[in-house]
């Protein structure tokens, strides 16, 4: 039961870190983007290791992928905001808004 729950519950959150990727809406950069490709490949390891009952290390490994997706995703995160917050280093408007 819990098991099927963990598979779910990654194939779930891999889904959504997929789009999150391939929707216009979120507005994210190349270093941010590279961060929800890696949570998303992270939680579908995840799930693949669950799915065939392989070991500890192999979940381990994935759940590292995801970890490192969210520093990567985090570090975007800051770096965007510190260069939005220095004037004159942002040179698109765009980078903060909706372009539809």
């Amino acid at each position: 039961m819990t098991e099927a729950f963990n598979i779910i519950m990654s194939l779930v959150l891999a889904l959504l870190a997929s789009v999150a990727v391939l929707s216009a809406r979120v507005r994210d950069g190349i270093i941010i983007k590279g961060g929800l490709i890696c949570i998303a490949l992270g939680f579908l390891g995840a799930a693949l290791v669950s799915l065939e009952q392989s070991g500890a290390a192999a979940l381990a490994t994935a759940h590292a992928l995801v970890h490192v997706g969210l520093l990567v995703v985090a570090v975007g995160y800051l770096w965007r905001t510190y260069r939005s917050r220095r004037k004159g280093i942002m040179r698109r408007v765009s980078d903060w808004v909706d372009l539809a």
